[in-house]
């Protein structure tokens, strides 16, 4: 059973625009200037299934039109997030994932831990990179110590409600981190506060920083033993070459301490 036009519709203006005219302006004429007034009725009556019929013709004309350009579209993306990680060579940045990469590999090396914290995509980034060093990335290994910060509901909600959530991240750095442990924070800005103030009170405890934010760090970069700023300003692709970024990290720390454990005769 029909049960009414659908929803409205991207239509052509033009079209419904002469509709609407035919309807209210001719409708008259176009019926005859003597015609009973039920003909003139059922003219305007059909007005809106016209209008539903054209409104649905357009509909299905643009939704053909959209499923042309999405090949199209798929592939710019593509092309442009490539061209973002491309730009990215030539600068010094590179070389400060080497840093970050030493860095990690001489204290997991000596027993520490690594924190990370994030708010957002970057809560999601801060368990991704533990889920890769606590597991495994490619190789079979023992399981590297590191905690993301943003997990534990209970935490979180019970300290930002009691004081402030812009100090949930330094009080757990309070609770877990010893001198030697490595505090990673993650912003795309560089300003989130909660981070800012998780790195500062990690240089405190006197356990190293590591900070990956956009283009120009923020206010995470005076705290940062290791800035690891994309220099990009658009937010998706800051995110994008975040992803790459900590995938190299643990791949390439995850080589290293296997090597290390290879050479002195350990175990997996």
């Amino acid at each position: 059973m029909w049960g009414g036009p659908p929803e409205p519709q991207p239509t052509p203006p033009s079209a419904l625009i002469f509709v609407r005219w035919l309807s209210r302006a001719r409708g008259p004429e176009l019926t005859g200037a003597s015609a009973p007034p039920e003909v003139v009725w059922n003219f305007r009556l059909a007005t809106p299934a016209l209008e539903w019929a054209i409104s649905s013709i357009g509909y299905h004309s643009l939704r053909r039109h959209t499923e042309a350009l999405k090949p199209a579209i798929t592939t710019g993306a593509f092309e442009e997030a490539a061209r973002s990680l491309q730009s990215i060579c030539s600068t010094s940045y590179p070389a400060q994932i080497s840093q970050a990469i030493d860095l990690l590999v001489e204290r997991f090396s000596a027993g520490n831990k690594l924190l990370v914290c994030g708010n957002g995509g970057s809560a999601a980034d801060a368990m991704h990179i533990c889920a890769e060093l606590v597991g495994r990335f490619f190789k079979e290994r023992r399981a590297l110590p590191a905690i993301a910060l943003n997990t534990d509901p209970t935490v979180l909600t019970a300290w930002s409600n009691d004081y402030a959530y812009e100090s949930v991240f330094a009080r757990q750095v309070e609770a877990l981190a010893k001198p030697g442990d490595i505090v990673w924070g993650i912003s795309t800005s560089g300003n989130s506060k909660n981070v800012v103030a998780a790195l500062k009170t990690a240089r405190e405890r006197g356990a190293s920083t590591i900070a990956l934010t956009g283009q120009g760090g923020g206010a995470m970069a005076e705290y940062a033993d290791v800035l690891l700023a994309v220099p990009l300003s658009v937010t998706p692709r800051v995110q994008e070459a975040h992803a790459v970024t900590y995938h190299i990290i643990c791949e390439a720390v995850e080589a290293a301490l296997c090597k290390t454990l290879a050479d002195a005769g350990g175990s997996k």
